[in-house]
């Protein structure tokens, strides 16, 4: 069983073998620190013998904003998907 974070909303989501996560922490703490973070990993390491993949966190944050996390993801998938290319 997984120990709970309180006071911590969560988004995920998943594309062309990316999965992006979108944090969140709702109770106020050190301001300089507050707000969005987001992170990546790649779907295929997850299927390595040896273990998972940690996430790479998205430079750049925490954000103010959901939408601006969320562009954040969206240009990392962009810069993913030009170095596969």
């Amino acid at each position: 069983m997984l120990p709970t974070v309180p006071n911590m909303r969560i988004w995920l989501a998943v594309s062309h073998g990316y999965s992006f996560c979108i944090s969140e922490e709702l109770e106020q703490g050190d301001p300089e620190w507050s707000g969005f973070s987001a992170s990546w990993k790649s779907k295929a390491a997850d299927m390595r013998p040896f273990g998972r993949q940690r996430a790479n966190l998205i430079d750049g944050g925490p954000w103010q904003r959901f939408a601006d996390a969320e562009r954040a993801c969206e240009q990392t998938l962009r810069q993913l998907m030009g170095a596969r290319q």
